[in-house]
């Protein structure tokens, strides 16, 4: 039987649906927790409880998505200019290339992904350090925009608690917000904490 021949960039695209993912789910809890009943309540009048909740995961899947975009389209780790996205490029080979070959750094770079992009469908020991370079990576990824994310979404569960208490909106939920709020910062400061960027 013929064996099925891997389709190229499949695994890095299972990767960034991953990193989706967790992003989805951050903004579902968002949605369910944070956004009042009052801004949906019309749907709910007219279509049901369910229509509610519908649109609230509509809005995460949207806004999950729409985020994937442009983080993967920019991918501001690789390409930015913050102090952790100059030591993620530090630990690219092109330096090694550089200095083996005495070439420019486009060379170094072009040279490096000839032979990378090779590994995905060459020999089962080249494969699996194409799953590994890019599971590291991503990895590295995964743990920058989570960082970010978590921020992110701390400061937007604040501001939107402000607004619910500044304009008097109904509103049942705010010991499991603040509770959220208490875990996603815990979780970004162990993040902060456990990935600093060696000296």
């Amino acid at each position: 039987m013929a064996q099925r021949k891997p389709v190229p960039g499949r695994f890095k695209r299972q990767l960034q649906t991953r990193i989706t993912w967790i992003l989805l789910s951050m903004l579902i809890m968002y949605c369910l927790l944070f956004l009042p009943k009052s801004i949906f309540s019309l749907l709910s009048e007219l279509l049901g409880q369910w229509a509610d909740y519908s649109a609230r995961l509509g809005v995460a899947v949207v806004g999950s998505f729409a985020a994937r975009w442009v983080i993967f389209t920019q991918d501001s780790l690789a390409n930015g200019s913050s102090r952790y996205s100059e030591f993620f490029r530090s630990q690219f080979p092109d330096k090694v290339i550089m200095g083996k070959y005495h070439c420019t750094k486009a060379e170094a770079t072009t040279l490096w992904f000839q032979w990378f992009n090779k590994w995905e469908e060459g020999p089962d020991h080249y494969a699996l350090y194409h799953r590994l370079t890019f599971s590291r990576s991503y990895g590295c990824r995964l743990i920058y925009y989570l960082r970010n994310w978590l921020f992110f979404f701390f400061c937007l569960g604040f501001v939107t608690l402000g607004c619910l208490w500044l304009f008097k909106i109904s509103f049942s939920q705010w010991s499991l917000c603040l509770c959220f709020l208490v875990a996603v910062l815990l979780v970004y400061v162990y993040l902060s904490c456990t990935n600093r960027i060696p000296k």
